[in-house]
Protein backbone atom coordinates (compact mmCIF):
# COMPACT_ATOMS: atom_id res chain seq x y z
CA UNK A 1 0.00 0.00 0.00
CA UNK A 2 2.76 2.33 0.96
CA UNK A 3 4.49 1.81 -1.98
CA UNK A 4 1.39 2.20 -4.29
CA UNK A 5 1.24 5.47 -2.99
CA UNK A 6 4.53 6.42 -3.12
CA UNK A 7 4.38 5.19 -7.42
CA UNK A 8 1.26 7.83 -7.44
CA UNK A 9 2.94 10.59 -5.98
CA UNK A 10 6.02 10.22 -8.10
CA UNK A 11 3.95 9.95 -11.37
CA UNK A 12 1.64 12.89 -10.24
CA UNK A 13 5.39 15.06 -9.59
CA UNK A 14 6.68 14.05 -12.94
CA UNK A 15 3.98 14.95 -14.69
CA UNK A 16 3.45 18.52 -13.08
CA UNK A 17 7.25 18.84 -13.43
CA UNK A 18 6.78 18.27 -17.64
CA UNK A 19 3.77 20.48 -17.38
CA UNK A 20 5.62 23.18 -15.38
CA UNK A 21 7.95 22.77 -18.06
CA UNK A 22 6.18 23.14 -21.08
CA UNK A 23 5.05 26.75 -19.44
CA UNK A 24 8.43 28.13 -19.28
CA UNK A 25 9.51 26.91 -22.18
CA UNK A 26 6.34 28.10 -24.36
CA UNK A 27 6.58 31.65 -22.19
CA UNK A 28 10.35 31.84 -22.79
CA UNK A 29 8.92 31.38 -26.65
CA UNK A 30 6.39 34.04 -26.64
CA UNK A 31 8.83 36.40 -24.87
CA UNK A 32 11.55 35.98 -27.17
CA UNK A 33 9.20 36.27 -29.96
CA UNK A 34 7.48 38.98 -28.29
CA UNK A 35 11.01 40.60 -28.66
CA UNK A 36 10.89 40.91 -32.16
CA UNK A 37 7.21 41.56 -32.49
CA UNK A 38 7.79 45.47 -31.93
CA UNK A 39 6.99 47.29 -35.86
CA UNK A 40 9.86 48.78 -36.66
CA UNK A 41 9.72 52.77 -37.02
CA UNK A 42 8.27 54.19 -40.17
CA UNK A 43 11.07 55.32 -42.22
CA UNK A 44 11.35 59.31 -42.03
CA UNK A 45 9.97 60.94 -45.29
CA UNK A 46 12.07 63.97 -46.53
CA UNK A 47 9.18 66.80 -46.80
CA UNK A 48 8.23 68.25 -50.16
CA UNK A 49 6.56 71.67 -51.12
CA UNK A 50 4.58 69.99 -53.37
CA UNK A 51 3.18 66.32 -52.72
CA UNK A 52 0.84 65.67 -55.01
CA UNK A 53 3.27 65.78 -58.54
CA UNK A 54 5.27 62.98 -57.62
CA UNK A 55 5.28 59.63 -59.26
CA UNK A 56 6.46 56.29 -57.06
CA UNK A 57 7.54 53.29 -58.00
CA UNK A 58 7.05 50.45 -55.28
CA UNK A 59 7.78 51.42 -51.66
CA UNK A 60 11.32 52.18 -51.89
CA UNK A 61 11.78 54.74 -54.38
CA UNK A 62 12.43 58.12 -53.22
CA UNK A 63 9.39 61.17 -53.84
CA UNK A 64 11.12 63.52 -56.66
CA UNK A 65 10.06 67.11 -57.03
CA UNK A 66 9.73 68.24 -61.00
CA UNK A 67 12.06 71.44 -61.96
CA UNK A 68 9.26 72.89 -63.25
CA UNK A 69 7.66 73.06 -59.83
CA UNK A 70 10.68 73.97 -58.26
CA UNK A 71 10.93 77.02 -60.01
CA UNK A 72 7.50 77.94 -59.28
CA UNK A 73 7.93 76.94 -55.35
CA UNK A 74 10.67 79.03 -55.29
CA UNK A 75 8.70 82.24 -56.80
CA UNK A 76 6.16 81.94 -54.59
CA UNK A 77 8.22 82.01 -52.02
CA UNK A 78 9.80 84.84 -52.69
CA UNK A 79 6.49 86.48 -53.06
CA UNK A 80 5.72 85.49 -49.95
CA UNK A 81 9.00 86.73 -48.43
CA UNK A 82 8.22 90.14 -50.30
CA UNK A 83 4.37 90.41 -48.95
CA UNK A 84 5.96 89.97 -45.94
CA UNK A 85 8.79 92.96 -46.20
CA UNK A 86 6.10 95.21 -47.49
CA UNK A 87 3.65 94.31 -44.21
CA UNK A 88 6.68 94.67 -42.24
CA UNK A 89 7.60 98.22 -43.71
CA UNK A 90 3.88 99.25 -43.56
CA UNK A 91 4.31 98.35 -39.75
CA UNK A 92 7.16 100.56 -39.26
CA UNK A 93 6.20 103.68 -41.45
CA UNK A 94 2.75 103.04 -39.36
CA UNK A 95 4.96 103.67 -36.26
CA UNK A 96 7.07 106.09 -37.40
CA UNK A 97 3.95 108.03 -38.30
CA UNK A 98 2.59 107.71 -34.30
CA UNK A 99 5.70 108.86 -33.58
CA UNK A 100 5.65 112.05 -35.18
CA UNK A 101 2.37 112.82 -34.09
CA UNK A 102 3.05 111.87 -30.36
CA UNK A 103 6.29 114.36 -30.61
CA UNK A 104 4.02 117.09 -32.95
CA UNK A 105 1.80 117.25 -29.91
CA UNK A 106 4.63 117.95 -27.23
CA UNK A 107 5.86 120.55 -29.12
CA UNK A 108 2.64 122.49 -29.75
CA UNK A 109 2.03 121.94 -25.84
CA UNK A 110 5.08 123.52 -25.02
CA UNK A 111 4.56 125.95 -27.69
CA UNK A 112 1.60 127.71 -26.19
CA UNK A 113 -0.77 125.89 -29.01
CA UNK A 114 1.26 126.96 -31.94
CA UNK A 115 2.51 124.63 -34.59
CA UNK A 116 6.14 124.19 -35.33
CA UNK A 117 7.53 125.10 -38.35
CA UNK A 118 10.45 124.80 -41.02
CA UNK A 119 10.04 124.19 -44.34
CA UNK A 120 7.09 123.99 -46.68
CA UNK A 121 3.66 125.95 -46.77
CA UNK A 122 1.07 125.59 -43.84
CA UNK A 123 -2.40 124.61 -45.06
CA UNK A 124 -5.11 127.11 -43.97
CA UNK A 125 -7.36 126.08 -40.95
CA UNK A 126 -9.86 128.33 -41.93
CA UNK A 127 -12.63 125.79 -43.66
CA UNK A 128 -14.14 129.18 -45.37
CA UNK A 129 -10.72 129.21 -47.53
CA UNK A 130 -11.90 128.07 -51.19
CA UNK A 131 -7.62 128.31 -51.65
CA UNK A 132 -6.00 127.41 -49.19
CA UNK A 133 -3.37 130.60 -47.91
CA UNK A 134 -0.10 129.75 -46.68
CA UNK A 135 2.81 131.33 -44.31
CA UNK A 136 6.27 130.84 -44.79
CA UNK A 137 7.76 128.44 -42.83
CA UNK A 138 11.60 128.64 -43.87
CA UNK A 139 14.03 131.17 -42.51
CA UNK A 140 15.76 132.89 -45.27
CA UNK A 141 19.01 131.93 -44.51
CA UNK A 142 20.73 130.85 -41.53
CA UNK A 143 21.20 133.19 -38.13
CA UNK A 144 22.41 132.94 -34.74
CA UNK A 145 20.20 130.67 -32.68
CA UNK A 146 22.37 130.92 -29.27
CA UNK A 147 25.63 132.61 -27.91
CA UNK A 148 27.05 131.45 -24.69
CA UNK A 149 29.99 133.22 -22.47
CA UNK A 150 30.33 131.14 -20.09
CA UNK A 151 33.45 130.48 -17.34
CA UNK A 152 36.80 130.53 -18.56
CA UNK A 153 36.63 128.93 -22.30
CA UNK A 154 33.29 128.16 -21.99
CA UNK A 155 32.26 129.63 -24.83
CA UNK A 156 30.10 129.10 -28.17
CA UNK A 157 28.13 130.15 -31.08
CA UNK A 158 24.94 128.19 -32.48
CA UNK A 159 23.56 128.60 -35.86
CA UNK A 160 20.51 127.59 -37.22
CA UNK A 161 19.59 126.51 -40.25
CA UNK A 162 15.90 126.39 -40.97
CA UNK A 163 16.17 126.92 -44.80
CA UNK A 164 14.76 123.24 -45.10
CA UNK A 165 17.97 122.23 -47.42
CA UNK A 166 21.23 121.07 -46.05
CA UNK A 167 23.98 123.83 -46.13
CA UNK A 168 27.54 124.17 -47.30
CA UNK A 169 28.85 125.86 -44.45
CA UNK A 170 32.03 126.67 -46.51
CA UNK A 171 30.45 129.99 -48.00
CA UNK A 172 29.65 131.16 -44.74
CA UNK A 173 32.12 132.67 -42.14
CA UNK A 174 31.63 134.61 -38.34
CA UNK A 175 33.54 138.10 -38.40
CA UNK A 176 34.49 139.49 -34.73
CA UNK A 177 35.81 143.08 -33.72
CA UNK A 178 37.54 142.98 -29.85
CA UNK A 179 36.47 145.35 -27.97
CA UNK A 180 37.11 149.06 -29.97
CA UNK A 181 37.87 148.59 -34.07
CA UNK A 182 41.69 148.86 -34.81
CA UNK A 183 42.84 150.70 -37.67
CA UNK A 184 42.74 148.85 -40.90
CA UNK A 185 45.81 148.73 -43.08
CA UNK A 186 47.41 151.75 -41.23
CA UNK A 187 44.38 153.87 -41.65
CA UNK A 188 41.77 155.01 -39.08
CA UNK A 189 38.69 152.28 -39.44
CA UNK A 190 35.83 154.32 -40.68
CA UNK A 191 32.50 152.02 -40.94
CA UNK A 192 31.32 153.52 -43.96
CA UNK A 193 34.13 152.33 -46.20
CA UNK A 194 35.72 148.93 -43.81
CA UNK A 195 33.98 146.04 -42.73
CA UNK A 196 32.45 145.92 -39.09
CA UNK A 197 35.04 142.94 -38.35
CA UNK A 198 38.78 142.85 -37.47
CA UNK A 199 38.66 139.21 -38.33
CA UNK A 200 36.84 137.08 -40.06
CA UNK A 201 37.06 133.39 -39.87
CA UNK A 202 35.78 130.70 -43.11
CA UNK A 203 33.64 127.97 -41.83
CA UNK A 204 33.95 124.35 -42.82
CA UNK A 205 31.07 121.49 -42.85
CA UNK A 206 27.53 121.06 -43.34
CA UNK A 207 24.53 122.47 -41.12
CA UNK A 208 21.47 119.83 -41.89
CA UNK A 209 17.96 121.16 -42.52
CA UNK A 210 16.30 121.94 -39.10
CA UNK A 211 19.78 121.03 -37.34
CA UNK A 212 22.44 123.51 -35.73
CA UNK A 213 25.83 124.17 -36.36
CA UNK A 214 27.74 124.88 -33.18
CA UNK A 215 30.97 127.12 -33.54
CA UNK A 216 33.45 126.73 -31.06
CA UNK A 217 37.00 125.58 -29.45
CA UNK A 218 39.06 123.08 -28.65
CA UNK A 219 39.73 124.19 -24.83
CA UNK A 220 35.59 124.83 -24.29
CA UNK A 221 35.20 122.08 -22.04
CA UNK A 222 33.13 118.82 -21.84
CA UNK A 223 29.57 120.34 -22.22
CA UNK A 224 30.12 121.65 -25.12
CA UNK A 225 32.66 119.94 -27.40
CA UNK A 226 30.30 117.09 -28.11
CA UNK A 227 28.16 119.13 -29.94
CA UNK A 228 30.90 121.40 -31.43
CA UNK A 229 30.47 121.25 -35.23
CA UNK A 230 33.20 123.81 -36.10
CA UNK A 231 36.19 124.46 -34.19
CA UNK A 232 37.45 128.09 -34.61
CA UNK A 233 40.47 128.25 -33.09
CA UNK A 234 42.12 129.49 -30.00
CA UNK A 235 43.56 133.53 -30.08
CA UNK A 236 41.68 137.02 -30.34
CA UNK A 237 39.73 137.44 -32.76
CA UNK A 238 38.34 133.81 -33.60
CA UNK A 239 34.41 133.38 -33.30
CA UNK A 240 34.56 131.85 -29.72
CA UNK A 241 36.72 134.91 -28.41
CA UNK A 242 34.20 137.24 -27.04
CA UNK A 243 33.86 138.77 -23.32
CA UNK A 244 30.97 140.32 -23.19
CA UNK A 245 31.89 143.21 -25.11
CA UNK A 246 32.77 142.07 -28.58
CA UNK A 247 30.80 142.45 -31.57
CA UNK A 248 29.96 138.97 -33.86
CA UNK A 249 28.94 138.86 -37.27
CA UNK A 250 27.76 135.93 -39.71
CA UNK A 251 28.37 136.69 -43.21
CA UNK A 252 27.43 134.65 -46.57
CA UNK A 253 29.74 134.44 -49.06
CA UNK A 254 29.46 134.53 -52.50
CA UNK A 255 31.02 133.17 -55.05
CA UNK A 256 32.55 135.88 -56.15
CA UNK A 257 33.95 137.13 -52.96
CA UNK A 258 31.23 139.63 -51.81
CA UNK A 259 29.94 139.66 -47.59
CA UNK A 260 26.56 139.95 -47.15
CA UNK A 261 25.95 140.41 -43.66
CA UNK A 262 22.84 138.08 -41.81
CA UNK A 263 22.96 139.04 -38.56
CA UNK A 264 24.44 140.18 -35.21
CA UNK A 265 25.34 140.48 -31.53
CA UNK A 266 26.36 143.67 -30.39
CA UNK A 267 26.19 147.38 -31.45
CA UNK A 268 28.03 148.36 -34.63
CA UNK A 269 31.91 148.61 -33.89
CA UNK A 270 33.19 152.06 -33.37
CA UNK A 271 37.10 153.06 -32.71
CA UNK A 272 36.13 153.30 -28.84
CA UNK A 273 36.08 150.67 -26.51
CA UNK A 274 32.55 149.77 -25.88
CA UNK A 275 31.38 148.76 -22.43
CA UNK A 276 29.70 145.43 -20.87
CA UNK A 277 26.21 147.88 -20.69
CA UNK A 278 26.30 148.57 -24.03
CA UNK A 279 25.72 145.03 -24.84
CA UNK A 280 22.14 144.53 -22.79
CA UNK A 281 19.22 142.37 -24.01
CA UNK A 282 15.89 142.00 -23.09
CA UNK A 283 16.42 144.86 -20.54
CA UNK A 284 19.14 142.85 -19.15
CA UNK A 285 22.16 145.39 -18.00
CA UNK A 286 25.64 143.21 -19.90
CA UNK A 287 23.82 140.74 -20.83
CA UNK A 288 26.45 139.12 -23.39
CA UNK A 289 28.62 138.54 -20.08
CA UNK A 290 28.52 135.77 -17.95
CA UNK A 291 25.21 134.83 -19.78
CA UNK A 292 23.52 132.38 -22.35
CA UNK A 293 21.16 134.06 -25.07
CA UNK A 294 18.84 131.78 -26.27
CA UNK A 295 16.93 133.27 -29.92
CA UNK A 296 13.11 133.15 -29.14
CA UNK A 297 11.22 130.42 -31.71
CA UNK A 298 9.29 133.41 -33.00
CA UNK A 299 12.51 134.76 -34.72
CA UNK A 300 12.60 133.47 -38.37
CA UNK A 301 15.78 135.33 -39.67
CA UNK A 302 18.82 137.35 -38.90
CA UNK A 303 18.83 140.90 -37.69
CA UNK A 304 21.24 143.37 -38.29
CA UNK A 305 19.85 145.77 -36.22
CA UNK A 306 20.92 145.04 -32.72
CA UNK A 307 18.49 147.40 -31.37
CA UNK A 308 15.55 145.85 -32.49
CA UNK A 309 17.10 142.32 -31.90
CA UNK A 310 18.00 142.79 -28.44
CA UNK A 311 15.29 145.37 -27.42
CA UNK A 312 14.44 146.52 -24.31
CA UNK A 313 12.20 144.27 -22.44
CA UNK A 314 11.25 140.53 -22.60
CA UNK A 315 8.41 140.67 -24.30
CA UNK A 316 10.06 142.97 -27.15
CA UNK A 317 13.41 141.39 -27.55
CA UNK A 318 14.33 138.65 -30.06
CA UNK A 319 16.66 136.69 -27.03
CA UNK A 320 16.19 135.23 -23.85
CA UNK A 321 18.46 135.58 -21.01
CA UNK A 322 19.86 132.35 -19.30
CA UNK A 323 22.87 132.46 -16.33
CA UNK A 324 26.08 131.78 -17.02
CA UNK A 325 26.80 127.99 -18.30
CA UNK A 326 23.61 127.50 -18.96
CA UNK A 327 24.02 124.86 -21.80
CA UNK A 328 20.33 123.05 -21.27
CA UNK A 329 19.66 124.14 -24.89
CA UNK A 330 22.91 123.34 -26.51
CA UNK A 331 22.37 121.71 -30.05
CA UNK A 332 18.83 122.02 -31.04
CA UNK A 333 16.65 125.09 -31.46
CA UNK A 334 12.93 125.20 -32.70
CA UNK A 335 11.04 127.17 -34.95
CA UNK A 336 7.31 128.24 -34.23
CA UNK A 337 5.15 129.80 -37.04
CA UNK A 338 3.86 133.20 -35.38
CA UNK A 339 1.21 133.27 -37.43
CA UNK A 340 0.01 130.22 -37.02
CA UNK A 341 -3.81 130.14 -35.63
CA UNK A 342 -3.84 128.41 -31.96
CA UNK A 343 -5.82 125.40 -31.18
CA UNK A 344 -8.70 125.47 -29.38
CA UNK A 345 -10.57 123.75 -26.48
CA UNK A 346 -12.42 121.62 -29.29
CA UNK A 347 -9.21 120.24 -29.89
CA UNK A 348 -8.70 118.13 -26.63
CA UNK A 349 -9.42 114.67 -26.11
CA UNK A 350 -8.72 112.00 -29.45
CA UNK A 351 -6.02 112.75 -31.92
CA UNK A 352 -6.69 113.65 -34.53
CA UNK A 353 -9.72 115.68 -34.44
CA UNK A 354 -12.88 114.47 -36.18
CA UNK A 355 -13.33 115.96 -39.40
CA UNK A 356 -9.65 116.60 -40.00
CA UNK A 357 -7.83 115.06 -42.43
CA UNK A 358 -3.69 113.97 -41.84
CA UNK A 359 -1.81 114.68 -45.10
CA UNK A 360 1.45 112.44 -45.64
CA UNK A 361 2.50 112.90 -48.97
CA UNK A 362 5.74 114.72 -50.13
CA UNK A 363 3.83 117.86 -50.97
CA UNK A 364 2.11 118.36 -48.51
CA UNK A 365 3.95 116.84 -45.83
CA UNK A 366 5.07 118.70 -42.22
CA UNK A 367 8.62 120.42 -41.46
CA UNK A 368 11.06 117.91 -42.42
CA UNK A 369 8.54 114.92 -41.39
CA UNK A 370 8.43 115.56 -37.55
CA UNK A 371 4.71 117.08 -37.80
CA UNK A 372 2.11 116.95 -40.30
CA UNK A 373 -0.37 119.59 -41.76
CA UNK A 374 -4.13 119.43 -40.60
CA UNK A 375 -6.70 120.62 -42.82
CA UNK A 376 -10.42 121.17 -41.47
CA UNK A 377 -13.03 119.10 -43.17
CA UNK A 378 -16.76 119.90 -44.01
CA UNK A 379 -18.40 120.35 -40.97
CA UNK A 380 -21.63 118.16 -39.91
Amino acid sequence: MHKLLSICLALSTLIFATDLNQIRTTNSIEATAGSFDIKPPKPIKEERNIRHNSSVIGSDVTEQTPIETKKRVDAESFQINEQKLNEAKQKEQQAHYAKKINYSKTLIEKNDGKQPWDGGNLISLDPNDQIATTHTRTASDLFFSEYAEGGSNRKYLEIYNGTGADVDMSGYAIGVCNNGHGQVDGVDYDPAIHPFYEVLTPMVGTALSGDVFVVSRTNAGDEILPEMDFDGGTGAGVPASFNGNDWVGLYKISSDGTETLLDVIGPDPTIASPGYDDFNVAGESAACQNNTLIRKSSVMGGNTDWTSSSGTDADNSEWTVHPQDYFDDLGMHTMVDPNAPYFSEGFEGEWPPAGWTLYTDDATAGWDGSIENWQQGPGP
